[in-house]
């Protein structure tokens, strides 16, 4: 049928429209398959090897061949690389930009993070984000109370940080481990027991 439409013979042409009008449903559901197939075979491979750590770095023989490997961010941003008892629960992100010839540190807990048209990183959306002079660096023999004093924090529930505005960008990746608390003198367990927790390293 298709080398009868290409045909320059018009009653050959003329009977090949013809067909293709009367399978007019099975040839736009062919197509449409195409298209759909197109879009969930690909996504569906790509979430069963995310689902089962199967990129992760050493994880397996078949990790180089199924590693993103124009996508070197998504390892650094998630966290994809460790294994599931180790993977970080929150993932820190400092930067330092420089604001009116001044370098300063912002820090923050990633929220998320977005790519130019090009694929290369654009931008980091933050939360809990503190600022401070790169200046007023920490001292050595500084408390816990102390270093906090030199941030201050920065309004706004997102704090939207431009790749290419950063000198410099480090990540921390970030472990909630519960902490259980010990039991009062009288023996009574404590209230906050079970909520307890801190973040390490």
């Amino acid at each position: 049928m298709l080398l009868e439409l290409l045909s320059s013979d018009p009653v050959a042409q003329s009977k090949a429209v013809q067909g293709i009008a009367a399978q007019f449903f099975w040839i736009c559901v062919y197509f449409l398959s195409l298209y759909g197939g197109a879009w969930i075979v690909p996504n569906s491979f790509r979430l069963v090897i995310i689902h089962f750590g199967l990129d992760r770095a050493g994880s397996n023989w078949l990790a180089p061949w199924l590693r993103f490997n124009d996508a070197p961010w998504y390892y650094l941003l998630t966290g994809a690389d460790f294994d599931e008892e180790r993977r970080p629960d929150l993932i820190a992100v400092s930067a330092i930009v420089n604001v009116a010839g001044q370098a300063v540190l912002f820090t923050g807990i990633l929220q998320d993070y977005f790519f130019d048209t090009n694929g290369n990183l654009d931008r980091l959306i933050l939360q809990q984000v503190m600022r401070r002079p790169l200046v007023a660096d920490k001292e050595n023999d500084a408390t816990v109370e102390q270093d906090l004093a030199r941030f201050y924090g920065v309004d706004g529930d997102y704090f939207v940080l431009r790749y290419s505005e950063a000198i410099t960008l480090n990540v921390e990746y970030l472990k909630i481990a519960k902490v259980r608390a010990e039991a009062p003198l009288d023996g009574a367990p404590p209230a906050n027991a079970a909520s307890d927790a801190r973040i390490m390293a």
